[in-house]
């Protein structure tokens, strides 16, 4: 089995912490390691290094090299411009596909996942590997069997069972819900018919592909030129001229909103998943009850109710009195406020910043 870990985002929604000179899966958010080392060293336990294949932009090459440098080179894919995942995702399949069509291949997202059960996630991913042996022309989607009523994470429903495997139940999928209101996410907690959406899949490269061909035709016949170069001195050349050419749309767009549901399965258990590429998810992840104010950093408040304080600078005290349903973040060069109802918004603010007089603190 193969990985693919993508760390191609600019991380605005972490914004002013993470910047497009400096993304989040370059930050050591954790601890000492940073999103991306932290994603590498949760899965060699079941992958070898040989197996391990990373997807970034061509402004991240030289920080991505450094980070990880026992990842070949030549596992190290470029794209050459920020085309979203619709074309990142066939991509990569397209050139692995080259290699090795039909070994199971495990999509993972490397700079916002975190899991408090690093072992079963993994046994997740042998245990879809499994499958794939048998069944290659499946999408295995893979969920966090939900905690609460979340309405910042996206939402599967499933099915009836399937079959099961080492302990684990595949079911039928039924879709997809992205980011729900809170009354509907208060359903799909209770209705025992919805998983949290993590984001990683697994599939073989000539299944993906076949959707591709099947559901984006034009995009699909740009991939087999890309990859009919591959492994060539013509490559570079090909992928520069014809990788920007594709639409800027995401891969659920592409294939899993169109997709036959059958084509699919979900497999869940309970990881202790969170999902830190957010400021609102990253205070879910760090909280230990509902609406408690999380703090990081050089903090003092009193009298506050649900909201983030995350001071990065050390000669300065945040002190807060009364806040609720806010989130702040002090950086050496900006203090950001928000309402944190208000979180989902800062991507257009921070492309509104960038048409500014402030643009190079973006």
């Amino acid at each position: 089995m193969k990985a693919l870990i993508f760390a191609g985002g600019s991380g605005t929604r972490l914004w002013p912490l993470s910047r497009r000179h400096n993304p989040k899966q370059f930050l050591g958010i954790l601890d000492h390691k940073t999103m991306i080392q932290h994603c590498y060293d949760r899965i060699t336990p079941l992958f070898e290094h040989e197996d391990i294949y990373v997807a970034t932009g061509k402004e991240n090459k030289e920080a991505m090299c450094a980070q990880l440098p026992q990842l070949q080179e030549d596992h190290l894919f470029i794209e050459p411009i920020r085309r979203d995942l619709g074309p990142a995702v066939g991509l990569a399949a397209a050139l692995i596909a080259k290699i090795s069509p039909q070994e199971p291949i495990a999509y993972i997202w490397g700079a916002d996942q975190i899991y408090k059960d690093e072992d079963k996630y993994r046994h997740l991913l042998s245990v879809g590997q499994q499958h794939l042996i048998q069944h290659p022309s499946k999408i295995i989607l893979l969920g966090e069997t939900p905690r609460f009523a979340n309405p910042n994470v996206g939402w599967v429903e499933i099915g009836s069972s399937q079959t099961e495997l080492d302990g684990f139940t595949f079911h039928a999928f039924k879709g997809f819900k992205s980011k729900p209101p809170l009354d509907i996410a208060i359903q799909y907690y209770r209705d025992h018919k919805h998983v949290w959406n993590i984001g990683d899949f697994m599939t073989t490269p000539s299944f993906i592909l076949s959707l591709y061909e099947q559901y984006a035709p034009d995009m699909y016949q740009k991939l087999m030129h890309i990859q009919a170069a591959y492994q060539t001195d013509q490559f570079e050349k090909v992928l520069e001229e014809v990788y920007p050419t594709m639409d800027e749309v995401h891969h659920d767009q592409v294939i899993f909103e169109k997709m036959d549901h059958t084509s699919a399965l979900v497999i869940a258990a309970d990881l202790g998943y969170a999902d830190i590429g957010a400021w609102n998810t990253y205070k879910e992840a760090f909280e230990d009850y509902h609406d408690q104010t999380v703090t990081l950093g050089k903090v003092w408040h009193t009298q506050s109710h649900d909201s983030l304080i995350y001071n990065q600078v050390d000669d300065k005290l945040i002190v807060g009195l009364d806040l609720e349903d806010m989130v702040i973040v002090n950086t050496e060069d900006v203090l950001f406020v928000a309402k944190k109802s208000s979180i989902n918004n800062i991507k257009t603010l921070v492309k509104q910043l960038g048409e500014s007089e402030y643009e190079d603190l973006t």
